[in-house]
């Protein structure tokens, strides 16, 4: 076959596939032009916005009921009250437990800021007059300058313990089905 044949059939099957999708897009231009001709059902009626102005000038008030479908809308009054107090429960719950858990971390912040605070007066020794001639005054201010820092590390590990079990709570309240503010600082 020579390149001018198959450039022919090329062209085409080209031009076919676009006059059969030509054809196809007018068939549903035309049906969708039909569904909007058609008219609602008779019998159903169609209420616009001036109906309600219309109802709502008359001030008749009147309201149509329209009968109840199992299992839609028929809960009763005391089981959204209910409903209402389960949640309520479940809310103080967890804004009661993020509390406690903002104060262990402002407690153990409080903590740290504390400890480092007696360190840097220990390091600068602000007492030199005290015990100057005690002869242990300095292994006895190097002692209590170890042991600070060592509650200061603990109070360090502690804090951040706090910090994690806070960070967590999020994630145990969004599993628990709590909405995100109850647990968030306010």
């Amino acid at each position: 076959m020579s390149r001018s044949t198959i450039l022919a059939a090329v062209l085409g099957l080209a031009a076919a596939a676009a006059v059969a999708r030509a054809q196809s897009l007018g068939e549903v231009a035309a049906r969708e032009q039909e569904k909007k001709a058609r008219k609602p059902p008779t019998g159903a009626r169609v209420y616009t916005d001036e109906d309600l102005k219309k109802a709502r000038e008359s001030g008749s008030g009147a309201v149509t009921v329209l009968p109840a479908v199992a299992g839609v809308g028929t809960a009763s009054r005391e089981e959204v009250d209910g409903a209402s107090a389960t949640a309520r429960d479940k809310e103080k719950y967890w804004r009661g437990k993020a509390a406690e858990r903002r104060e262990a971390v402002r407690k153990a912040d409080a903590r740290v800021q504390e400890l480092e605070t007696r360190i840097s007066a220990l390091r600068v020794d602000i007492t030199p007059g005290v015990n100057v001639q005690d002869p242990n005054r300095l292994q006895t201010l190097d002692r209590a300058l170890r042991e600070a820092q060592d509650a200061l590390d603990a109070a360090r590990r502690e804090a951040a313990s706090a910090r994690q079990a806070l960070a967590d709570l999020e994630d145990e309240a969004r599993r628990a089905g709590a909405l995100p503010g109850w647990v968030r600082e306010p």
